[in-house]
């Protein structure tokens, strides 16, 4: 999470928030509080009464930018998933149905028995109430201010008015975005059957947040 005097910013991977922490560091002071992807139940208290946000990203967006992230990374912890170098619908296929064992900080055991994706598990491990649920639908969320990814410096901008002069959000709102990839969009590389299958598994975070399935 990223701190300063008066906010708080919860860094939910590959939406996002390498911008949104750079903002805060290089403007307003802000740090960085290791480890980098802890979520809402790790605020502690003299931090908990300050403006807390977050960001979050279309799934179907969210699995494209994984797959193009790791796909030619020889270090990737996600390495053996790559096997073949498999296309995006037979690689998110592997990866949304593994049934048990970690990979990196993703618990499939957990995955596997709420019937959720590796996206909603990362959502809920960030953002949610509770780190241990019985089902999917004990998933809760902080109530705090989440941005969407495909408006990002223009609701950023809005947010952070309170807190930053008008110069940085103008600022904001025409900065270039860091670590974007470089494919196209999101629906070239699903079949009807990954659509469906993610559609499923994130159903929470579609539902959540107003995505079209």
């Amino acid at each position: 999470m990223v701190i300063n005097k008066d906010v708080v910013f919860l860094h939910l991977q590959k939406c996002g928030g390498t911008f949104v922490k750079h903002v805060l560091e290089d403007n307003l002071s802000a740090v960085n509080v290791r480890p980098e992807h802890n979520g809402y139940l790790d605020i502690v208290a003299p931090h908990k009464s300050k403006f807390i946000f977050g960001t979050v990203r279309n799934p179907y967006s969210w699995y494209v930018s994984l797959y193009h992230k790791h796909r030619k990374n020889d270090k990737s912890y996600m390495k053996s998933l790559f096997a073949g170098d498999p296309e995006f619908s037979e690689w998110v296929q592997r990866f949304i149905n593994i049934k048990k064992g970690y990979i990196h900080d993703m618990n499939f055991n957990q995955i596997s028995s709420l019937d959720i994706g590796p996206y909603t598990y990362r959502t809920m491990n960030c953002y949610g109430l509770e780190r241990t649920p019985s089902s999917a639908d004990e998933i809760k969320f902080a109530d705090i201010e989440y941005i969407k990814m495909e408006n990002l410096n223009p609701e950023l901008s809005r947010i952070l008015k309170p807190y930053a002069s008008e110069e940085i959000c103008k600022m904001i709102i025409s900065k270039e975005k860091i670590h974007t990839g470089k494919h196209d969009h999101y629906s070239v590389y699903y079949t009807p059957e990954t659509l469906e299958l993610v559609a499923h598994k994130d159903r929470i975070i579609f539902d959540q947040w107003g995505y079209d399935k």
